[in-house]
């Protein structure tokens, strides 16, 4: 048995209810008072397939969280930025990262040696004697009995010898090392004469027909209505 609940009777008999559950799922940037309006509008006199209110607030809360996501890509494709008369819009980001190390290293070797000699030597000479004189009891003069010399000869030499050597040595390394990063980038935008500023500006009046509203609707239609006028 076909249902003869039309979708603008099911809203006027709950006044409005079905529609309670959606404010969650719906993308920002579409009126909720104008997206129910155009539903009603384009679907209001079809039946409804699911005709219990309760049933069917249900259902729509599940239709707007099951197309909430491509909803809201048609808002964000509608409100991206553009000239409609550039056919070529690219960036193009490089980037370069790289690293630069340098070694250097240096000795020396120093060596001396310093050495001294000396000597010296130093003689000498030296001679005595002793003599006893002895005189009689009845002489009057001292007469030599007994004299002894002596002689003798001192030497005395030295010598004296120094050396002192040294040797140093040093060594030196060094590394010198340096990081780059290099970030550039390319914008390529402009018409390059593969099609007429005329043909883009049809297609953009062509892309601007497109309303989120009633294409929301139309499916809407398709997921709950009976799309045959009795």
């Amino acid at each position: 048995m076909l249902s003869k609940l039309t979708l603008i009777g099911l809203h006027n008999y709950s006044k409005g209810a079905i529609w309670g559950d959606i404010d969650d799922y719906i993308p920002v940037g579409v009126n909720k008072e104008v997206l129910i309006n155009e539903i009603l509008k384009e679907d209001g006199e079809f039946c409804v397939i699911y005709p219990d209110p309760e049933f069917l607030r249900i259902q729509i809360k599940m239709f707007f969280m099951k197309y909430q996501q491509m909803f809201t890509k048609w808002i964000n494709v509608l409100n991206e930025e553009y000239d409609p008369l550039f056919n070529v819009d690219v960036r193009t980001d490089y980037s370069e990262e790289g690293s630069n190390s340098e070694d250097s290293a240096s000795s020396g070797l120093s060596a001396g040696t310093r050495s001294s000699n000396g000597s010296g030597s130093s003689s000498g000479n030296n001679s005595g004697g002793e003599s006893r004189n002895k005189a009689a009891y009845d002489a009057s003069t001292m007469q030599p009995v007994e004299s002894t010399s002596t002689t003798g000869t001192t030497s005395l030499s030295t010598s004296e010898q120094a050396s002192e050597s040294n040797s140093s040595s040093n060594s030196e390394s060094m590394t010198a090392s340096s990081e780059h990063s290099i970030e550039r980038e390319e914008w390529k935008r402009g018409n390059y004469g593969t099609t007429m500023s005329q043909e883009l500006l049809l297609a953009e009046f062509n892309a601007r027909r497109f309303n989120i509203y009633n294409q929301i609707a139309d499916i809407f239609a398709g997921e709950f209505c009976i799309t045959v006028y009795f």
